[in-house]
């Protein structure tokens, strides 16, 4: 294989692994493209109430079995010299406990935090509610089948079952059975209970679920009974009008109590919650990383934010460098040195640009005439680059000082240059200028200010910031292209138009 044969291969394996990681970071993982997605984040606290008795009290709170659309994030309880503890039987539970609690009145706080998502839990498992038949009186028993089996001959499956159910249920001018059955809605047993007994009489599967309706600003609400069938896949129906579908932004709990008390009495809870908005990536990170995400575990996101911060500014380098090669082997502008506009370009991010290109300037002209008379002395090329770098130092300190005393604050951030650069480069400038004359260098000193500006405006650009460190598989991408400029042979684009005059009328006729 030919090594321009080779670049290609190369080039396009590493356009395919870097997209693929970036789509897969995006769809699977759910963090945004670009910056500044939002996502809503709802905070439910659960206010616990009771009266002690002189014993031991034990206090259970569960968690929601079915979050829909949403996530939990994450949850912390609070109580004042209560022992916690969380079970699992079936469902999450924060348990409170103390031998010797209190007298009077007792109020506990249990507080979760719950995000949207663009997907739903799976709901096709038949097992995921478990269910008891229903036991119906013989008088009952009889008017309950009589409904359920004349529904079940107007239905087709189990869905237009528990809807003809309803509807019987709910017939202007019931039969006798009907009110008979209706008779049996008492206390707490509700119409959402009679509904799942009639529809467990034919081996459907269903179950009630105790839901709460997420409203933001809501205080001390209670959950709703809300009752749910098996179709293939477990549904929410209205056990009132017949609807079929979830409810919006509402939350189950599904085979146990929201509250389970023993020693106490007057026990309820009630819910109060707020809603607000984070930062999508942080979440989709935060959510990735709990998961154990094996990308997400293996990348930058995992290190400690002291490290992070370094890589936000480590990771715009490779752009920076990309936009030099397109610039020097495309478009034909040259530079002095390969890296120095990058560095010069990182510099004036310290410093503002306008500042930045001051200092920068008055450093090389004070740095040129020194070097200048210094090349009178025909020193040795280290000696003469050593007494060049301390000469900078120098100046560095003398430009800081000077300005700080006449109250210009600009001229401090000339520390933020990188010394060793600035004196090579006038060691550079003084040889060129020598050598091939004052056009040579202004030519290769205007390129690079010009392509370091450049730099500057797209390094700090928020997307390409938010997207270089959010995504650094994007480096691969560069990598590629980098690779395949660097095998291009044609035309620079300065060329063409360099080039120009020389081609004839003939030449274009041809």
């Amino acid at each position: 294989m030919s090594a321009k044969a080779q670049v290609y291969l190369w080039s396009l394996l590493l356009i395919l692994v870097g997209a693929g990681i970036i789509s897969y970071k995006s769809i699977q993982l759910d963090i945004p493209l670009t910056h500044g997605e939002k996502r809503d984040v709802w905070v439910v606290e659960a206010l616990v109430e009771f009266e002690t008795q002189d014993k031991p009290v034990k206090v259970k709170v569960a968690l929601p079995t079915y979050y829909a659309q949403y996530k939990l994030l994450e949850q912390q309880g609070s109580s004042n010299g209560y022992g916690f503890t969380t079970e699992e039987s079936p469902n999450k539970k924060a348990v409170w406990s103390s031998r010797q609690p209190p007298a009077g009145n007792q109020k506990i706080y249990y507080t979760f935090s719950i995000f949207e998502t663009d997907e739903f839990q799976s709901t096709k498992g038949k097992d995921r509610y478990k269910f008891d038949k229903p036991y119906f009186e013989p008088a009952y028993k009889t008017a309950a089948l009589s409904l359920v089996d004349s529904a079940w001959k107007k239905s087709s499956d189990n869905s237009t079952f528990a809807k003809e159910v309803i509807r019987r249920l709910n017939f202007a001018d019931p039969d006798q059975n009907t009110n008979l059955v209706r008779s049996l809605i008492k206390g707490t047993y509700t119409e959402a209970h009679l509904v799942r007994d009639l529809i467990l009489l034919k081996d459907v599967p269903a179950t009630v679920l105790r839901g709460l309706q997420l409203e933001d600003g809501t205080r001390k609400t209670t959950t709703g009974n809300y009752l749910a069938f098996y179709d293939e896949k477990w549904s929410v129906i209205n056990h009132i009008s017949g609807e079929i579908g979830l409810p919006k932004d509402t939350i189950f709990w599904a085979l146990t109590s929201v509250l389970e008390t023993a020693g106490c009495t007057n026990s309820k809870i009630t819910f109060s919650m707020i809603k607000s908005d984070q930062s999508a990536k942080s979440l989709a990170i935060k959510n990735s990383l709990e998961d154990s995400s094996p990308i997400m575990n293996f990348s930058i996101f995992s290190l400690p934010l002291e490290f992070q911060s370094v890589f936000k500014l480590l990771l715009l380098i490779p752009v920076g460098t990309l936009i030099v090669v397109i610039i020097r082997n495309l478009v034909g502008i040259s530079t002095s040195g390969t890296f120095m506009p990058v560095l010069l370009a990182i510099a004036f991010i310290e410093t503002s640009l306008v500042k930045g290109l001051v200092v920068l300037l008055v450093m090389m002209v004070l740095g040129l005439l020194i070097r200048t008379y210094l090349s009178r002395m025909n020193l040795l090329l280290v000696p003469r680059i050593s007494a060049v770098v301390i000469c900078v130092v120098i100046l560095m300190a003398f430009i800081s000082i000077t300005s700080y005393k006449m109250g210009i604050a600009g001229g401090i951030s000339v520390t933020f240059f990188p010394m060793i650069i600035i004196s090579w480069t006038i060691e550079r400038t003084s040889i060129m200028w020598e050598e091939h004359g004052g056009r040579e260098v202004f030519e290769k000193m205007g390129g690079s200010l010009i392509v370091s500006i450049i730099i500057y405006f797209v390094m700090t650009n928020s997307f390409v910031k938010y997207f270089t460190f959010t995504f650094p598989e994007v480096m691969l991408i560069m990598l590629a292209f980098v690779l395949l400029i660097g095998v291009y042979t044609g035309y620079r684009l300065t060329e063409i138009f360099r080039f120009e005059p020389l081609v004839t009328d003939e030449d274009i006729k041809q």
